[in-house]
């Protein structure tokens, strides 16, 4: 009996917890969340336990979906019930206003946003469908993995910057559009950096499905629509941003709430729109766009409020959902968003990204008339330079140069007068104030926080630390009275909510908790501000005594190594060049001498390289300084250009950033200089930067006329003997590049020249090397010499015999051996202990015919050098026109060069090695023949060329 009156007793509850709605739904939500824990906890089990175990799991895993899908249903029909509780014109005329309100505050920018002093720009409404650009997402397979997402983001900040190393996307094939990613999923987490576009992507998404909704015929227009799913959702915003602790904490319905009150819906709707909202989520008629999952400020609360949107997910599977985050904030929570949801990161703009962009903000904020020039500037802007075009990528960045330029009237063409003007547009880049930061209180400060960053080697700072700092800086520049304006707290709250320069990057653990870190929105922002706190003497132990020569001179002497070459410190590289360019014209001369480091102790050569590199950097951003310390800046870097083929890659970057600048005749100069003094075997490398120069000179798709041919010919028979050079080199550059074709009056010159030195010779015959296709048949056809020809180069060769290199590209060029008695001379050649000269002689030797030729290549069959003996068995073996199969039987990895591109010593077995029963059954193995065949070839080409079987 009294089991009967319990039952009906938790029967009858039962009963009045669905008839009361808000009860009835804390009801299922607490059944569904006990289903999930359960759920989580048999996933982790499946993946821990052993196979014999998976089995139950599975099966037990197979219950629960059945469950859940139960659950769901229940909520569809709670949904449903809800809805006929209302009056259907009131749920129409709710939803009908709040897609009122939704599009005015998605589709309008905010106005707020724009920079101090653009009035005119700001008097406009900016729609979003006239100004949005697509954006692209890479998407993630697999299970997410946060950190090593983290790793690819500070190295595309490194890249961004201009570092070293890659932080390149995905394949542009692998890039696609959000829409597309929606239709395929329905369930996406955007990740990105502040300033990527997440919120944007957000945004466009609402405007066109609220568009689309109201039947509008600018759907049709806004950008990209195409690719979303061809559905008549409604969307629903909600910003993290504004919700409190109750909504985060609380349900599905508190989170409504505190949205549509944000929102200036009129309270007497907000439940009928809540119900309505809920009905069409639950039949999968609305979208969820939670936007900014960062910005709740507690990493507890953010993971708490992410296992509310699982619940949200599983209550109502068929709604649709989107959830925005930075990186650092979601890797934070230490765990990702389950039941069904794709990880997605939006990338950088690319080119044409930039372009689009560049043409609309052009059509919303330029007058007609104005308009196509306005965007021919701007696109040209974008793309002049390197470092802006990396820094572009991000489109808030892109704004602010947008709106640099619209400031200024063009973007400066030095790097630190570009900055500058950034710097300013991101300080009063206001949210939710019409008040500018004052900079002469936030240049300072800032100053001082990215100097120590710097000098610590981070792009990230806890606010504590932050705080001490300014603290510090307080007590040690008490004559900057504008610091006494605000605390350092006040200044960094005031920083966060007026500016675009400092932004809270996440929490990470210091002292056992987490805790907010910062970093400028930008890594180059930081290195440009560390700049000019050397130059204001800004810096935490600041020393009045010591000159900013003798500050930069110590950072300078800090040097790393990095990829085997010794490198001044990557935290202080751009920020000293950028101090150069920023510092005033008295102490420019003194700095640059500084960094160049003239006076270097005995025993750190180490330094005098990297130092020199950087100097040499510091003069692509042309600087005030005088003539005489750039010569000497100079003249320093071309005496270390070293080997030709070992090129660090710092010195090379340091090369083509000076080709834009106005030093770059005299680098050439100094290259070409270089060239004549310089050892014949040390040439090289000078000679090809100077040549590599000249062809950077000119535009790539610029066509070459017979005027400049003629130009360049007449400096070949210059008095002054450094032009001649260049002439040749820059001759050199452009025959290798396939931009210039055979003259005759040009190899005429050549000849001439070539015939004034050893170094001439040297630059003359490689410059006629490379117009010639003589052994390059992989080249377009180019100047093949005549009989007569080849009698002077054979000249040239007797003549200066001394040079190895004159021989090397003399020999390279002639076609073939004339005669019997030229080959009997040449054949010396064959076994000279010059590598170069050797290796082309036997190669002309493989393109001849005759007596001498085959004697002097079988003589080299049986040299005692290992590399005349596989060099000569590679022309022989050219000479035998052998098949594939044979040719790589003759390949110390069976795989050789193909014969056409030369004979390098290293591309042939060397015959006196023994071929043994190894070697048989490993290339029968690799080239898939048996080792009959292969034994068998090789006892055919033994006799020819001299090999040594094991089984003969």
């Amino acid at each position: 009996m009294a089991e009967r009156i319990q039952a009906d007793y938790v029967a009858d509850v039962e009963k009045k917890l669905f008839e009361e709605p808000t009860l009835a739904h804390w009801r299922l939500s607490l059944g569904l969340e006990a289903l999930l824990v359960r759920q989580r906890e048999l996933e982790q089990a499946v993946a821990d336990e052993g196979q014999q175990t998976r089995g139950v799991l599975h099966e037990e895993l197979a219950s629960l979906g059945l469950q859940l899908a139960a659950i769901a249903a229940q909520f569809r029909r709670f949904a449903h019930d809800q809805a006929g509780r209302y009056d259907q014109a009131r749920l129409e005329r709710a939803l009908a206003r709040y897609r009122e309100l939704a599009l005015e505050s998605v589709d309008i920018i905010g106005l707020a946003n724009l920079p101090e002093g653009d009035r005119n720009l700001a008097a406009k409404r900016l729609e979003l469908r006239g100004l949005y650009v697509p954006l692209k997402v890479r998407e993630e397979r697999g299970a997410l993995d946060a950190e090593a997402m983290e790793l690819r983001r500070d190295a595309a900040r490194h890249v961004a910057a201009g570092r070293h190393g890659d932080g390149a996307d995905a394949d542009d094939d692998a890039l696609r559009s959000t829409g597309d990613v929606l239709a395929q999923r329905q369930r996406v987490v955007v990740l990105g950096d502040p300033g990527a576009g997440k919120t944007t992507i957000m945004r466009w998404i609402a405007t066109a499905y609220l568009l689309r909704l109201k039947h509008d015929p600018g759907f049709a227009d806004l950008p990209d629509v195409t690719s979303l799913p061809e559905r008549d959702w409604l969307p629903v915003v909600i910003r993290c941003r504004d919700l409190d602790d109750d909504s985060l904490n609380g349900a599905l319905d508190d989170v409504l709430r505190q949205t549509f009150r944000k929102s200036e819906l009129e309270p007497d709707l907000v439940d009928a729109l809540q119900v309505g909202l809920r009905d069409r989520l639950a039949d999968g008629g609305a979208l969820l766009l939670i936007d900014g999952l960062d910005e709740i400020a507690s990493a507890r609360v953010r993971s708490a409020f992410s296992r509310q949107l699982e619940r949200i997910a599983a209550a109502y599977p068929q709604a649709p959902m989107l959830v925005s985050s930075r990186i650092v904030g979601y890797r934070e929570m230490g765990q990702d968003l389950g039941r069904g949801f794709t990880h997605v990161v939006v990338t950088d703009l690319d080119r044409e990204g930039k372009d689009r962009f560049a043409e609309r903000w052009c059509a919303l904020t330029e007058p007609p008339e104005r308009q196509e020039r306005a965007q021919r500037e701007l696109i040209h802007a974008i793309h002049s330079s390197d470092r802006i075009e990396r820094l572009t990528g991000n489109p808030m960045l892109l704004t602010t140069l947008a709106l640099v330029k619209r400031k200024v009237g063009k973007l400066p063409t030095r790097r630190a007068d570009l900055y500058w003007e950034a710097v300013h547009v991101l300080l009063n880049w206001r949210a939710e104030v019409d008040e500018p930061v004052d900079d002469r209180e936030a240049i300072p400060q800032l100053e001082y926080l990215a100097y120590e960053m710097c000098r610590r080697g981070v792009q990230r700072m806890p606010r504590d630390e932050i705080l001490d700092l300014w603290e510090r800086m307080r007590e040690e520049h008490t004559r900057i009275r504008p610091l006494r304006n605000h605390s350092p707290e006040e200044f960094l709250t005031l920083l966060e909510r007026r500016t675009g320069l400092l932004v809270e990057a996440g929490h990470e653990r210091h002292g056992g908790r987490p805790v907010p870190v910062y970093e400028f929105r930008h890594l180059t922002i930081q290195e440009y501000l560390a700049a000019l706190a050397m130059v204001d003497g800004r810096w935490p132990g600041y020393d009045k005594n010591e000159s900013l020569a003798e500050h930069v001179g110590r950072l300078a002497g800090e040097v790393e190594e990095v990829n085997d070459e010794f490198v001044v410190a990557e935290r202080w590289r751009e920020s000293l060049r950028l101090c150069v360019s920023c510092c005033d014209e008295r102490e420019v001369d003194d700095v640059m001498v500084a960094i160049l480091g003239l006076d270097a102790p005995a025993g750190e050569e180490d330094l005098v390289y990297p130092r020199a590199v950087l100097a040499s950097a510091c003069l692509a951003d042309e600087p005030n300084v005088g003539d005489e310390t750039a010569n000497t800046v100079l003249r320093r870097f071309s005496t270390l250009a070293r080997d030709a083929e070992f090129f660090d890659k710092s010195y090379l970057e340091t090369v083509d950033a000076l080709i834009d600048s106005g030093w770059m005749d005299r680098l050439r100069t100094l290259f070409a200089e270089e060239f004549l003094t310089r050892p014949s075997s040390f040439r090289a490398s000078v000679g090809s930067l100077c040549s590599h120069l000249s062809v950077r000179e000119l535009d790539d798709d610029q066509d070459i006329d017979q005027g400049q041919v003629g130009t360049w010919v007449q400096e070949l028979g210059a008095v002054d003997t450094v032009t001649a050079v260049q002439a040749a080199l820059r001759i050199m550059g452009m025959a290798f590049a396939e931009r210039v074709k055979f003259d005759p009056d040009m190899v005429e010159a050549l000849f001439v020249l070539a015939d004034r030195g050893m170094p001439e010779a040297h630059a003359a015959t490689w410059a006629m090397a490379w117009l010639s296709g003589t052994r390059r048949p992989y080249r377009k056809p180019g100047w093949r010499p005549e009989s007569a020809d080849t009698a002077r180069l054979l000249g040239l060769v007797r003549r200066w015999a001394a040079d190895p290199e004159v021989v090397y590209w003399a020999l390279n060029v002639i076609p073939v051996v004339p005669d019997e008695q030229t080959a009997a001379e040449l054949s010396s050649w064959v076994f000279s202990s010059e590598t170069r000269p050797q290796q082309a002689a036997i190669g002309l030797f493989a393109e001849s015919d005759g007596e001498a030729v085959l004697k002097a290549l079988r003589l080299g069959l049986e040299d005692s050098r290992s590399r005349t003996r596989s060099a000569c068995l590679g022309a022989v073996a050219w000479k035998a026109s052998l098949d594939e199969t044979s040719r790589r039987l003759l390949a110390p990895n069976f795989y050789p060069y193909d014969l056409k591109y030369g004979f390098g010593f290293f591309s042939w077995i060397d015959p006196d090695e023994l071929i043994d029963d190894d070697r048989v059954n490993d290339a029968a193995e690799k080239l898939e023949v048996s080792v009959e065949e292969v034994r068998q070839r090789y006892q055919d080409l033994a006799p020819n060329l001299g090999l040594r079987l094991s089984w003969n």
